[in-house]
């Protein structure tokens, strides 16, 4: 039986790593549930806030641990 000839090429993928509409940002945001006590947070972990996750939330990283005790002592904002 014949193998492949076909090879992945490591320089697959986009060619540009230009932002624009058609290809947006990845951004990090989510909400969290904590059902025990009925509190409700938004986080994002980006290390740098974009525009679009920066309107539900800036200021510096900090642990949330005390009312999602899941994350433990990951900082985010």
């Amino acid at each position: 039986m014949d193998e492949p000839s076909e090879m992945a090429s490591p320089h697959s993928g986009p060619a540009v790593d230009r932002l624009d509409a058609k290809r947006p940002a990845l951004t990090h945001l989510m909400y969290a549930l904590a059902a025990h006590n009925g509190t409700a947070r938004l986080v994002n972990a980006e290390s740098r806030v974009q525009d679009w996750t920066g309107q539900f939330g800036t200021g510096d990283p900090h642990r949330v641990d005390d009312t999602l005790p899941s994350f433990g002592p990951e900082q985010v904002r």
